[in-house]
């Protein structure tokens, strides 16, 4: 009778240690990523060595241009000059926005009430928006950005173009172009601004990816901002 018992006793504690077993197991798969887990990200994402202006820039929603990331030539941007054109040259004025990324190796500027102008109407564009400038063929920048749902999404771009025949650009995430090649149309003059609405559709996946805009042909142009809409 002892032995029945004692096999009884042993078969429960094993089905109790089993059960036990598989709930740890069943909670640590359905666990939430932790501070020690990384999501996975594409070979590219994971190789690259530049890193965020602040914080990955989040779509949907609107990229800076001159918030582009850090990191040194051929890492985070190409660009032939070292010298920043505006900030601490152009603008050499005291205020914080006068020396904006000085030394961050591409040229910014802002927007002025003297200077920049809707190119359909003339009136001001957003003023004190810091923008990438002096732009010329060939150049690209990274930027890092936190996709929040895959899907595509309509592009909507704040732009100028001071070229006869108009510009081009393209886009690519995490290494391979997703656009092709985009024409920009020219609006006669450095600070007239167009805001081109769905100049293109691109398709993201969810999480962090880098993306690398590319100035394709003539350069002249300054960047504003992009509008990631998701589709509907």
């Amino acid at each position: 009778m002892r032995h029945v018992v004692t096999c009884l006793l042993a078969a429960a504690c094993a089905a109790a240690l089993a059960a036990c077993q598989s709930t740890l197991t069943t909670s640590s798969t359905n666990a939430p990523p932790g501070p020690d887990k990384v999501t996975a990200v594409s070979p590219f994402v994971a190789s690259y060595k530049g890193t965020p202006f602040k914080e990955p820039q989040v779509i949907p929603g609107r990229l800076m241009f001159a918030y582009f990331d850090n990191g040194p030539e051929g890492v985070a941007h190409h660009n032939y000059e070292t010298k920043n054109e505006g900030s601490g040259a152009l603008n050499n004025g005291p205020a914080e926005k006068d020396h904006f990324r000085q030394n961050d190796g591409l040229s910014t500027s802002y927007t002025k009430g003297a200077f920049d102008h809707w190119k359909k109407d003339g009136k001001n564009v957003p003023l004190d928006v810091y923008y990438v400038g002096w732009t010329f063929k060939g150049q690209w920048i990274n930027y890092t950005v936190d996709v929040k749902t895959a899907g595509t999404y309509t592009m909507t771009v704040m732009i100028t173009a001071n070229n006869a025949p108009g510009g081009a650009i393209s886009l690519d995430v995490d290494g391979v172009d997703k656009t092709g090649v985009l024409k920009i149309p020219s609006t006669g003059y450095d600070h007239n601004w167009e805001q081109l609405d769905n100049l293109a559709e691109i398709t993201l996946p969810a999480g962090r990816h880098v993306l690398t805009f590319h100035v394709v042909d003539q350069g002249r142009m300054n960047l504003g901002h992009i509008d990631f809409a998701l589709k509907q």
